[in-house]
């Protein structure tokens, strides 16, 4: 049995994960049509035509110069087909996403939290479409959301009091205090708490909870978001879970990517990341 503290710890946490802020219902909604196939523009259509949000997003992504449209677009509809389902699925899903993260008032956490999400994201996309093991299409939603138990412990954290730990005989800080970065450990758990508070698709909460491990027999998209957590760790900075040559190889096998793959979409993700985020802004 683990030690008294760590679980009152977690129970609170997990507590606190049930008592957040719904996620948007048209992010809700979005979220299972990637989870299913047969998508037609008019089922995107319905559902982002509901929130002024996702409405905005995906016409300012249609209108803009990337997109690089020979008249301006006003429709949602029309936006679908030139941007794509797939896109507008993925765009909607990162909004409803964003405007969350700035609900939460977690300060400077988020813009770090939303960086490394898309990178993510980006990554997962580039996997899937370069591995030869079939990867399931919500992918890319697993790995934006993958490390949405962090929010838990961002808001836990800035509500908590700050107290100053008293000096016990070995000189090392009482055992609460101690804890509160190994709880850290928990935030996929807590990741796939959130996940199903939200209704969101069986799929994707079962990957963000294996985002750092998947078990022996896990599907395909857990190994996936598994790398894309690697490629975005790496490219912005945050602590790598991925440090054994071996079990990168591994996981790298277990999508049938080819030994060069990797490597590459570190750098394409690299290359992307900034105009994306920009997007957003």
């Amino acid at each position: 049995m683990g030690d008294p503290v760590e679980q009152i710890d977690l129970e609170q946490l997990m507590r606190e994960a049930l008592e957040l802020e719904p996620f948007p219902q048209a992010g809700i909604r979005l979220a299972g049509l990637s989870a299913r196939g047969g998508v037609e523009v008019r089922d995107v259509v319905e559902v982002v035509s509901l929130d002024p949000v996702l409405t905005g997003a995906v016409l300012r992504q249609a209108n803009s110069a990337s997109s690089s449209p020979l008249h301006g677009i006003s429709d949602v509809r029309q936006a679908t087909v030139r941007l794509g389902i797939e896109s507008v699925i993925r765009l909607g899903i990162s909004a409803a996403f964003q405007d969350r993260l700035r609900r939460a008032g977690v300060g400077a956490e988020e813009q770090t939290l939303w960086r490394h999400s898309v990178a993510a994201s980006l990554a997962a996309s580039h996997l899937r479409d370069r591995a030869l093991q079939p990867v399931a299409a919500d992918v890319v939603v697993s790995a934006l959301l993958h490390d949405v138990g962090k929010l838990v412990l961002l808001q836990h954290a800035a509500s908590a009091k700050v107290v100053e730990p008293p000096v016990v005989a070995d000189g090392a800080p009482p055992p609460l205090l101690a804890d509160e970065d190994s709880l850290y450990q928990h935030h996929a758990e807590l990741g796939e708490v959130i996940a199903r508070h939200w209704k969101l698709p069986a799929s994707i909460a079962e990957a963000i909870r294996d985002h750092h491990g998947p078990p022996v027999g896990a599907r395909p998209a857990s190994w996936c978001v598994f790398l894309a957590e690697e490629v975005a760790s790496r490219i912005t900075g945050e602590p790598r879970h991925l440090d054994d040559d071996a079990l990168l190889q591994h996981a790298v096998d277990q999508l049938d990517l080819a030994p060069e793959e990797f490597g590459l979409i570190v750098s394409q993700v690299e290359h992307e990341l900034d105009d994306v985020i920009t997007k957003f802004a």
